[in-house]
């Protein structure tokens, strides 16, 4: 075995597998065009003050950070959004709204787990300049198309809002400095075993009667009507301005025909800070056990940290975590990594004849190999069986002087000859 091996929690992604994130790439970039959305890539690297800007100093134990050469303390982006409300801050000149979309690799140095690993990857759709739910609402249609786009139907997107929730939990006697780690714990609730929640509790300086009121809080959903209207009688502004702003999520999630996979469930309240309105996250209920597939919400106060305070909302979805809940519900199409033609020059005489015709193959925009080692005729077989390509294109001096190349099914064994002047007919095969 050899001494060089990769870091842990990284992992090479090996051709079959890439075939595979091309397909899921593909179509979610038709979708995100479709829906005007614009493809962009930002740096990977970023300073380490734009990172801790986001999320704080806690967030070093978390990152890949270094001194460049300079000395400057830099980092590896965590998630895709810092850059995407770093570019708009620094570019006012944007016309707004923007919608803005990536999908790229990011590090994260935690513990690798189950679909996530130190350098993983996300899908990310963001719009910058919108104050209205409406925002919102795109950003879940466009998650519920892509989703649909790839066959997956049987999902659900859980919303709730932290104004709501923040509204209830002052109502409930809860001090609003404690808001922020009370919403942290309500994150952590599902992961939590009694005795770990306990002990969170316990840090919070929470009563048992807080604790209950958290517990019945983070259990509450349901369709947006009933959920809705449990609470229309509580008198407190923020959560009046939440249950209107999910009121009107729902005409427009109705609008766009995406209401029907929408719930309200307050449990879900994004343990990030910087989320300020609408969130929500999107499950595979075929999978639950691979946790959220996507997930994101308002944050009208990040773009700010960085220039121009802008409004913002969005969503990110693992790539990894996709892949797996296609795989599961067999909605991956079976996809060539090899290619579809492989030609066989039977001699040295012929080699070059051979190149001359895989090219036109190419150019034809089929899938193509030629030899480049001069094997045996036996050995290019061997090669062609072992790698699964279908056809074999034997090409020997006797068809050159006839004008054809014998094509011969690798599965079955049939064989056929064809006009070298015909080769479109190529496309034909199966």
């Amino acid at each position: 075995m050899s001494n060089f091996q990769l870091p842990r929690g990284m992992r090479d992604i090996m051709p079959e597998e890439m075939v595979k994130r091309e397909y899921v790439y593909q179509k979610i970039k038709e979708v995100l065009k479709n829906c005007g959305f614009s493809l962009l890539e930002a740096s990977t690297l970023e300073s380490l003050e734009t990172l801790v800007a986001k999320s704080g100093e806690l967030i070093k134990n978390e990152v890949y950070w270094f001194k460049d050469k300079a000395e400057r303390d830099v980092g590896l982006r965590f998630d895709l959004t810092v850059g995407l409300a770093r570019i708009v801050a620094t570019n006012p000149e944007l016309v707004k709204p923007l919608r803005l979309a990536s999908i790229s690799n990011m590090f994260r140095y935690d513990e690798p787990q189950f679909a996530r690993y130190r350098c993983f990857y996300q899908w990310d759709a963001e719009v910058f300049g919108c104050e209205g739910v409406l925002a919102d609402a795109e950003v879940i249609s466009v998650t519920c198309s892509i989703l649909e786009s790839l066959g997956l139907n049987e999902y659900e997107v859980k919303i709730s809002n932290r104004k709501l929730i923040e509204g209830l939990l002052v109502e409930s006697g809860i001090p609003e400095s404690k808001i922020p780690q009370v919403l942290r714990f309500v994150d952590k609730l599902a992961k939590l075993d009694e005795k770990g929640k306990r002990g969170e509790m316990e840090k919070l300086g929470l009563n048992e009667k807080q604790f209950g009121v958290i517990l019945d809080l983070s259990k509450q959903g349901g369709s947006f009507r009933n959920v809705l209207k449990s609470f229309k009688e509580i008198k407190n502004e923020k959560v009046e301005k939440g249950l209107k702003e999910l009121e009107d999520l729902a005409s427009a999630l109705e609008a766009y025909g995406k209401l029907k996979n929408c719930v309200v469930d307050l449990g879900i309240v994004r343990g990030i800070d910087y989320y300020t309105g609408i969130v929500f996250e999107v499950y595979d209920l075929k999978s639950k056990d691979l946790g959220a597939i996507a997930g994101g919400g308002r944050f009208d106060d990040l773009v700010g940290m960085y220039g121009k305070e802008t409004p913002a909302t969005g969503i990110a979805g693992g790539i990894e975590r996709l892949l797996l809940s296609l795989e599961r519900s067999k909605l991956l199409p079976e996809i060539r990594v090899s290619p579809k033609f492989f030609v066989i020059p039977v001699s040295e005489s012929v080699k070059y004849k051979a190149i001359s015709i895989a090219q036109e193959i190419r150019n034809l925009g089929i899938s193509c190999e030629v030899d480049l080692l001069n094997k045996k005729l036996g050995k290019q077989m061997e090669y062609c069986d072992k790698k699964s390509i279908p056809y074999a294109l034997i090409l020997g001096e006797k068809e050159l002087l006839e004008n054809k190349i014998k094509v011969k099914n690798m599965k079955s064994g049939e064989e056929k000859f064809l006009s070298i002047d015909r080769l479109e007919e190529l496309r034909s095969l199966p």
